[in-house]
């Protein structure tokens, strides 16, 4: 079972104040906490294409003032033991 290492923090463009966690394990696979990942197995879903879209553009950390993100994002954390879907 791979083991999640980075974490970003997605907020819904759908629902104020909802947000999902993005996830990327230590194999290279990606998971999302949205309904459509967790319950109907998608192998991706908007929130993953985001954060992967917003690392290609600015690696670093999300330099906000140089985005112009759809969804605002921001790493939480590198490293999570026990985060769990």
């Amino acid at each position: 079972m791979p083991r999640w290492i980075k974490h970003w923090e997605v907020e819904s463009m759908s629902k104020a104040g909802l947000s999902y966690k993005v996830s990327q394990a230590d194999d290279g696979s990606w998971g999302c906490s949205c309904p459509q990942w967790k319950f109907r197995k998608q192998p991706i879903c908007k929130h993953i294409v985001e954060v992967q879209s917003q690392l290609k553009t600015t690696p670093a950390r999300f330099n906000k003032p140089h985005l112009e993100p759809t969804m605002t994002i921001i790493e939480i954390t590198t490293d999570s033991p026990g985060w769990y879907w």
